[in-house]
């Protein structure tokens, strides 16, 4: 791996340190093992590699550009970017470290300052399909889907095999309304990587869109047995299932999303609609009164509290249920 990291990822798991490792050999060397631990996901050890190396030579700015990534994926962002600062600064022909500030930006929110700072990198390296996918998650997190459209179409065409940047695409795309576009984005990178649960769980959704229902449930199907914890392709799996009145198979889908996540108050609202349309009304309001118990100001699940409370005559709960709802969400 380059000591020029790039991307550092976000939502990284830090794993356990290993112990200190003393810098024994050639500065060269230590900066070359600090990428190759980043690269490996050990954060920890890299950040505190490149710490001593920085000890011995504060002007290592390779070392200071792993260091800050290190500790970005540590959590410690608003301190990595202030060490990318500096060093775009002074090294300002350095473009993975203008990826980096960039990458750091967003995920700290600042879209603005990542926009900024990705188009620099891209200014020095025109060529680099990491960072046009970079740009252009950041347009699309800024609304901007046209742009990304450009900015991932400019990856692909420097670097076809890139199955990600397809997925992205594809989500831009269905944001403009572009389904065919969208749904061959996705099978494309499914061709690429057969095995992608995001690809197949998006090619659902726009498999849905498009009324393709048999085919919508397949994809989300291929999404979660791929990876058996993705929340999102059960609460859309059973939310189809629900609407194709299919209300055992949903209810069936939703308990397994639940035994992922026993209180994740997406799966219990759709539970406790389809046990309220199937006039199951305690079962809808223990669905309910679980999701109020970690949210009590949920607008959606008050109101259904309210209407299982209407149905089964308790006209004062219900009213204290659905004024609950209004004075937290009052349009």
């Amino acid at each position: 791996m380059s000591t020029n990291v790039q991307n550092p990822g976000p939502g990284a798991r830090t794993p356990r340190p290993a112990g200190k490792r003393d810098v024994q050999m050639k500065p060269g060397q230590a900066i070359e093992l600090a990428g190759k631990l980043y690269g490996r996901a050990k954060f920890a050890e890299a950040a505190d590699l490149t710490r001593q190396i920085l000890e011995k030579r504060p002007d290592a700015h390779e070392a200071a550009n792993i260091h800050a990534v290190s500790i970005g994926a540590m959590g410690n962002r608003k301190e990595a970017i202030k060490i990318l600062k500096g060093l775009v600064k002074k090294h300002p022909t350095m473009a993975p470290y203008w990826a980096n500030l960039g990458e750091l930006e967003r995920q700290r929110g600042n879209l603005g300052e990542a926009v900024v700072a990705l188009r620099k990198s891209l200014e020095i390296n025109e060529k680099n399909p990491q960072g046009h996918s970079n740009l252009g998650i950041v347009e699309f997190e800024m609304g901007q889907y046209d742009k990304a459209v450009t900015s991932y179409n400019r990856a692909i065409e420097l670097s076809p095999k890139f199955p990600e940047v397809r997925n992205n695409l594809g989500n831009a795309l269905r944001m403009l309304g572009r389904l065919e576009e969208a749904s061959a984005s996705y099978q494309q990178a499914l061709v690429i990587r057969e095995n992608y649960p995001e690809a197949y769980h998006n090619l659902g959704v726009v498999l849905r869109d498009q009324g393709k229902l048999a085919e919508a449930e397949h994809s989300f199907r291929k999404a979660i047995n791929l990876r058996s914890n993705y929340i999102e392709a059960y609460a859309n799996l059973a939310t189809l299932l629900f609407n194709s009145k299919n209300n055992v198979e949903a209810l069936r889908v939703l308990s397994d999303g639940l035994k992922v996540d026993s209180k994740h108050p997406t799966l219990l609202l759709l539970t406790a609609r389809i046990q309220y349309s199937r006039q199951a009304y305690d079962l809808a309001e223990r669905a309910t009164k679980l999701i109020l118990s970690r949210d009590p100001k949920n607008v959606d699940a008050l109101t259904l509290l309210g209407q299982v409370f209407h149905e089964t005559d308790r006209y004062a709960e219900a009213i204290a249920a659905l004024e609950r709802a209004i004075k937290v969400r009052p349009e």
